[in-house]
């Protein structure tokens, strides 16, 4: 599982002790298995030893993030990805819905639909991750790690909430990976009770 790591109240001092494997106490750490493959991945985060031994953290929790399959999909498209198998997406649904327990430990999940979408979703999940600041307010910062969007690379940063995540898939609505998704009974049943009604359901079916 490809992994990454993002610093918040570190010293340079610090970052490249971190890096270096001599691991700094936290206040918070939080260990995020989005793309992992359940439940080899995540049998990693469950245990405390190799690369998930990151030091002493006062706060410790395992976040399961989920966005919708169809606009994951066609990110992945767009950003040239290969597709995150059907039976992945499946078991990232069930877990989120509490049907499995992959995550042992301090495990929270995250729709990032409702996280776009809702302030009160965000006071709350901010609340739950123990975050400090004003973390409800829209995120307007694309994170330097990485390429940024698959879409738009960096062109909004300082104004991310005017991307339009939500309506990706529009751009792929013929495209095989689509029309995979949306021809799986298990998996559209599964997004249903997540996400509730999804237009991309029918309109992919149609076309």
């Amino acid at each position: 599982m490809e992994h990454a790591s993002t610093f918040r109240g570190f010293s340079s001092e610090e970052i490249k002790k971190e890096l270096e494997g001599d691991y700094q106490p936290k206040k918070l750490l939080i260990v995020t298995v989005e793309g992992s493959e359940f439940p080899r991945d995540v049998e990693k985060v469950n245990s405390e030893s190799g690369v998930w031994a990151r030091g002493d953290s006062k706060v410790l929790y395992n976040v399961l993030v989920i966005r919708d399959p169809f606009n994951l999909e066609a990110s992945r498209i767009k950003g040239g990805s290969e597709p995150f198998p059907i039976e992945q997406h499946i078991a990232h649904l069930k877990e989120y819905l509490r049907l499995t327990g992959n995550l042992q430990v301090n495990a929270v999940s995250i729709s990032f639909n409702a996280w776009v979408l809702s302030e009160e979703y965000r006071r709350k999940l901010g609340q739950a991750l123990s975050l400090e600041g004003e973390y409800w307010h829209p995120y307007q910062r694309i994170p330097a790690e990485g390429s940024g969007s698959s879409f738009s690379g960096f062109i909004y940063q300082g104004r991310a909430s005017d991307m339009s995540v939500l309506d990706r898939w529009q751009n792929y609505k013929n495209h095989p990976r689509l029309k995979a998704l949306a021809a799986n009974e298990e998996l559209m049943d599964l997004v249903k009770q997540v996400f509730g009604y999804q237009q991309a359901m029918e309109v992919i079916t149609k076309e």
